[in-house]
């Protein structure tokens, strides 16, 4: 199990620079984009899509914000696409955008 949390808020609160408004306009835009991927994947056929290429997309955004489980999870399915990794990947997703939620509505 990951001892890790979800999102590490001093790598947010880096990458904000300690702006509140700006950390709450970010996480905006992450939840935005974790729920299209989500979307996305639920949108496709099993097979039909290469997810490697999704997880691409959400590995960078994952590290700058601190959602390290996520972003581990993401480049585990970048490198290595299988049910497994695809699993990981969705449940690491759904954590990250819920856990980003909780943060905006915790303001």
């Amino acid at each position: 199990m990951d001892e890790r949390p979800i999102i590490d808020l001093a790598q947010l609160e880096r990458q904000t620079m300690d702006d509140q408004a700006l950390r709450d306009e970010v996480l905006g835009m992450f939840v935005r984009q974790l729920e299209d991927a989500l979307r996305d994947i639920g949108a496709e056929p099993q097979g039909a899509r290469d997810h490697g290429a999704l997880a691409h997309q959400i590995l960078g955004t994952a590290r700058a914000l601190g959602a390290f489980p996520l972003a581990q999870a993401a480049d585990c399915l970048d490198r290595n696409e299988d049910r497994g990794a695809l699993d990981d990947f969705v449940r690491h997703l759904k954590e990250a955008r819920a856990e980003a939620q909780r943060l905006l509505e915790a303001r």
